[in-house]
């Protein structure tokens, strides 16, 4: 018996990297039409405000707060964080270098890849990786907090992609660096882990070389297809990306570009940054919202529309997104959302 579930196990283990490789890949080939219809629900108000709570202090509080039970609950899992969180940092990090994917607020387009730059860092998800991490070692430590930790998860991947700020497909990446790291870590440092002795850890465990390589390939292979046949970002020589820039800055801000945007926006550009990422910094700006305040929300939905897709809204166009632009200032205004709703069509 003992010997019929080591085997199942065993097969398990080398059987899930292949159905990661095929979640992988069907993800990056539905990325955009997730985006598209990400974009075209009204989403409650209220939701930002949770989304801010998931996006942006995810990396401020959740590591912190993770070493902090585990030293109080379980001291296998704070070890075992001790090692995995540094780790997962830089394999993530390395991962978006080297790729360099475009994110979904910077871009019309699921396949721009800009490799080895350091602008575009949207494939694997930094924040997914994190939190996974955190909930794989709580439950490779058959922790009994694993299911909060593991909602914890979601609500942060939900929040980074209500930001626009990663597809499906890199959240789902980074829960896979997540487990690579927590699965090599687990079996590597098993000695140190359980005991706690430093001593322990001359006692380190072997390696698994082969199931760690089919998770790298499992995340490797999809990701390496999509950058084959996606594309890369157009990018100008530095003379044209400031005539362009400078363009940009006349037909939104009404003025002529600063040296110092215009120097930091061109740089920018020569490593891969699509014109429309610029274009939607602008658009976002308290400048150009302070434009549209003489205006009355029909007129700023008419500006926006000429801006972005240089044609008059439709009735239908036009009472579906007055609401969205009616308040203007930096907490309730949905300008973000109708820039969104507009360039991904």
């Amino acid at each position: 018996m003992t010997c019929d579930r080591a085997t199942t196990s065993a097969r398990l283990s080398f059987i899930a990297p292949v159905v990661a490789t095929i979640v992988l890949a069907m993800l990056l080939l539905t990325d955009a039409a997730a985006i598209r219809w990400h974009v075209s629900v009204d989403w409650p108000w209220w939701l930002n405000d949770l989304e801010h709570l998931g996006s942006a202090w995810c990396n401020r509080i959740l590591p912190y707060l993770a070493l902090l039970v585990a030293l109080i609950f379980n001291r296998c899992a704070m070890r075992q964080l001790i090692v995995a969180l540094p780790m997962q940092m830089f394999l993530a990090h390395a991962i978006k270098w080297i790729v360099g994917r475009v994110r979904p607020v910077h871009g019309d387009h699921s396949m721009l890849f800009a490799p080895f730059s350091s602008v575009h860092e949207s494939f694997p998800s930094g924040h997914s990786a994190l939190v996974w991490t955190i909930a794989f070692a709580f439950a490779y430590q058959k922790s009994r907090s694993t299911a909060l930790w593991v909602a914890a998860a979601l609500f942060v991947c939900w929040a980074r992609l209500h930001t626009y700020a990663h597809f499906p497909s890199d959240l789902f990446a980074g829960a896979m660096v997540g487990w690579v790291i927590t699965f090599t870590s687990g079996k590597t440092l098993r000695p140190w882990i359980e005991s706690g002795r430093l001593a322990d850890l001359r006692d380190v465990a072997a390696f698994p070389r082969r199931l760690t390589c089919l998770w790298l390939i499992a995340i490797a292979a999809p990701i390496g297809m999509a950058m084959w046949l996606g594309h890369q970002p157009l990018v100008d020589d530095e003379a044209t990306a400031r005539e362009r820039i400078g363009v940009l800055y006349e037909d939104y801000l009404g003025r002529d570009a600063d040296a110092p945007g215009l120097t930091a926006y061109a740089s920018q550009r020569l490593d891969g940054l699509p014109l429309l990422a610029i274009a939607r910094d602008l658009l976002d700006s308290d400048e150009f919202r302070k434009t549209l305040r003489e205006l009355t929300p029909e007129q700023r939905v008419d500006r926006m529309y000429q801006l972005l897709l240089h044609r008059k809204p439709t009735a239908d166009e036009m009472a579906h997104d007055v609401p969205l632009v009616e308040g203007l200032s930096r907490q309730k205004s949905r300008l973000p959302l109708l820039v969104m709703r507009l360039t991904w069509r």
